[in-house]
């Protein structure tokens, strides 16, 4: 049970680092759905792992995305993913460090 752990978490952790990366490129207003799918990506990946602060933020910025939010709004949601994103892989490259 444990080798599975830690491979999940692996995964997440290489997972979060790639759509983060992919969302931090994909800011024109066309690519609301694709940013909308990546951080709905992450929120099932996320609440997999038990990182239920990125599975939170993630969601708030679906939410945002679908409502057709302001930029501020979408800025505001996709800082509060980076912050629980950074918190959440730092955290399972600790835990990984440990196995």
């Amino acid at each position: 049970p444990i080798y599975l752990e830690v491979e999940l978490l692996a995964l997440f952790e290489r997972q979060a680092g790639m759509i983060m990366g992919q969302l931090a490129q994909t800011s024109a207003p066309g690519d609301r759905r694709l940013r909308h799918d990546l951080a709905h990506t992450l929120k099932g990946s996320a609440r997999a792992v038990g990182a239920g602060a990125v599975a939170a933020s993630a969601q708030a910025l679906e939410e945002c995305l679908y409502g057709g939010d302001g930029e501020a709004e979408l800025a505001r949601a996709m800082g509060e993913l980076s912050a629980a994103v950074e918190a959440a892989r730092a955290a399972a490259t600790s835990l990984l460090a440990d196995k």
